[in-house]
This record gives structure tokens, C-alpha cells and sequence, in this order.
């Protein structure tokens, strides 16, 4: 689970699992089950990444290449795991594309995903009651068999 920037990280962890990058003797799968990304940082293209977050991740002076790896919606495959995604139209400072983008991958890639987008909220879903859109992540959990 992943908010923000923290939902880049999350997109990452869902896209690019393959390549472990500490050691890994045993194989162990890096893949997660599952994914529950909250207003996320997904795309570091121009158009619709939040800038302080690329800048952070990337420098000041990315190449293509480093543009291109980091948008996790460029990276989603039929592997990729289930995802939950929540985020309000409003957002000022995450463009809800970012959302949008990663969905239609993951449903171009018959990835299982469920989205919901808030019509008012701002960054940080400070805008609505903890309940209108916390209560939406154990519901889906459990909708998918992961809470027993």
C-alpha cells in the first residue's frame, strides 16, 4: 500500500519484480499478491508525473530511458498484480491521470483492478471523512479472498 510517492514505490514493486536488485539466493518471488495505491505518483511523463517526485527519484536531467522505466504504467504486463486505486478529481498536486493511466494498463493487460475516483478530495483525501474511502480497502480485500 502506497500513498503519493509512496504509490510510485508501490508501482514499482508491481511492475518491476522481476529484477531483484538485493541479493536473492533462494528465488524468493519479489512479486506482491496485490496492490492498494492511493492518490500515486505513476507516470514520470512530462504530461502528468508530479515533478517533485520525478526530480527526487530521477534528477534534474532524466534521460528518455530513465522516463520510460520509471512510468510504471509503460511497465504493466499480464504478471502485474491486482490493484486498488483511489484518488479524487481534485487532486492539485498528483493529476488523477496518474491513476487513470496505470487502470487502463492494467485492464489493457486483463490485470484485475478496481478503481475509484472521488469527485472532491484534494491531495490526501483530506476533503472526505476517513470512513468514505478507508472503509473501501479492507471491503475489496475481502471481495478478493485475502482476508480470512
Amino acid at each position: 500500500m502506497g500513498f503519493s510517492a509512496g504509490g510510485h514505490l508501490v508501482s514499482t514493486l508491481a511492475t518491476h519484480f522481476n529484477k531483484a536488485y538485493v541479493n536473492n539466493p533462494d528465488g524468493i518471488s519479489l512479486r506482491p499478491d496485490f496492490t492498494i495505491l492511493v492518490y500515486p505518483v505513476i507516470s514520470m511523463d512530462a504530461k502528468i508525473t508530479h515533478f517533485g517526485s520525478r526530480t527526487a527519484l530521477l534528477g534534474p536531467n532524466p534521460t528518455d530511458e530513465q522516463v520510460k522505466l520509471f512510468s510504471n504504467e509503460l511497465q504493466v504486463t499480464n504478471d502485474t498484480p491486482p490493484a486498488l486505486i483511489l484518488q479524487a478529481e481534485d487532486d492539485h498536486l498528483v493529476d488523477v491521470d496518474n491513476s487513470i493511466a496505470y487502470f487502463e494498463a492494467l485492464h489493457h493487460h486483463d490485470v484485475p483492478a478496481d478503481m475509484r475516483i472521488f469527485r472532491k478530495g484534494d491531495h490526501g483525501l483530506f476533503l472526505l471523512s476517513r470512513d468514505e474511502w478507508e472503509s473501501l480497502i479492507p471491503s475489496w480485500m475481502e471481495g478478493n479472498g485475502w482476508l480470512k
